[in-house]
C-alpha cells in the first residue's frame, strides 16, 4: 500500500495561541483539514485478497467491523449489568449455535437462525433458573436478586443490541460488493465501471448493492428478527423448555418474504447456507 507521506503528530496543525481569535482565524481553523493535500492510497490485487480473507474469517458482526476475535473485547452500552450478562450469553451461545449445526458459516440466513436460536435457550435458562423463585447473582456492585421479569427485560434488550450488530453485518456486505464501483465520500466523480468478477470468485463489484432496495433489504430482517421472537415467545408458553421452535419459525419467515433468498444469494453467493 502506498499513501501520501503525511505526519500523524497531534500538534502538526495546532495554531498558535497568539493567533486565534476573531471570525477571519475561526473559519480559518474550521476549513485547515479541508485545505490538506489528498492522499493517493493504491493497494495491489494481493493486499485485496487479503483483506478479503480476513472480513471472511470474521463472521461476527463486531469482528468483522472492528478486527476483534470475541466480544468480550467490546465495552457494550447496556443499560446495567443484568443486561450485559445477557448481551455476553447470547453472543456465546450463538456462536456455539453457529459452530455446531451451521459449520461457521457467515451468511446472514446463518446469522439470523444462530441468534434467534440462542435467545429461545437462553430464554429456557433463565425460565429454569426462577423455577424456585428469584436468580442471586455477584456483580462488579455486589450480591443482589434478580427477579423473572427483570431478567427477561434484560433478555429482550440484550436481543435488541444484537440485531443491531446484525445489521451492521448485512450493511458491510453490501459495501464489500459495491467497492471497486462506488466513489469514496467527497471523493472524485468518475465513470462508473462495469460490474466485474473480484478475484476469480462469483461475486461481482456492482453498485445496485448500496441502493434503496438493499437497503430497505436489511431493515426488513430487523423486521423479521422481532416478529420470530414475537412468535417464539408465544410458541414457549406451550411448552415446557424444549429448544428448537426458532429455527424452524425463523426460516418459514424467510420463507414468505418475497425476495429474500434472492438478495440473501446475490450478497453472499460463495457461503453455505441453511436451504
Amino acid at each position: 500500500m502506498k499513501i501520501l507521506d503525511i505526519s500523524q503528530s497531534q500538534n502538526m496543525y495546532k495554531i498558535p495561541e497568539s493567533q486565534i481569535g476573531g471570525e477571519d482565524k475561526r473559519e480559518d481553523q474550521k476549513n485547515i483539514f479541508e485545505k490538506m493535500p489528498e492522499a493517493e492510497v493504491v493497494i495491489s490485487e494481493e493486499g485485496l485478497a487479503a483483506w478479503a480473507e480476513e472480513i471472511r474469517k470474521r463472521t461476527g458482526n463486531i469482528g468483522a467491523l472492528t478486527g476483534w476475535e470475541d466480544t468480550s473485547q467490546y465495552a457494550v452500552g447496556a443499560k446495567n449489568e443484568v443486561s450485559f450478562e445477557h448481551f455476553m450469553e447470547l453472543g456465546k451461545v450463538r456462536e456455539e449455535v453457529r459452530s455446531k449445526s451451521y459449520k461457521n458459516g457467515s451468511s446472514v440466513d446463518i446469522t439470523m437462525n444462530s441468534l434467534l436460536e440462542a435467545y429461545e435457550i437462553v430464554y429456557n435458562k433463565i425460565m429454569e433458573q426462577h423455577k424456585t423463585g428469584n436468580r442471586e447473582v455477584n456483580y462488579s456492585t455486589g450480591f443482589r436478586s434478580v427477579s423473572l421479569e427483570e431478567d427477561l427485560e434484560a433478555l429482550d434488550e440484550a436481543y435488541d443490541q444484537w440485531l443491531g450488530y446484525l445489521d451492521a453485518h448485512v450493511l458491510l456486505q453490501q459495501r464489500i460488493n459495491a467497492l471497486h464501483v462506488t466513489p469514496p465520500p467527497g471523493g472524485r466523480e468518475r465513470e462508473i465501471e462495469e460490474p466485474k468478477y473480484y478475484l476469480g470468485s462469483k461475486r461481482k463489484y456492482n453498485p445496485k448493492f448500496m441502493t434503496e432496495e438493499y437497503h430497505e433489504y436489511r431493515r426488513n430482517i430487523t423486521v423479521m428478527m422481532k416478529q420470530g421472537r414475537e412468535e417464539l415467545l408465544a410458541a414457549l408458553k406451550t411448552t415446557k423448555g424444549e429448544n428448537g421452535l426458532a429455527a424452524k419459525i425463523l426460516t418459514n419467515l424467510m420463507n414468505g418474504s418475497a425476495d429474500f433468498w434472492t438478495k440473501t444469494r446475490e450478497l453472499w453467493p460463495d457461503e453455505k447456507r441453511i436451504v
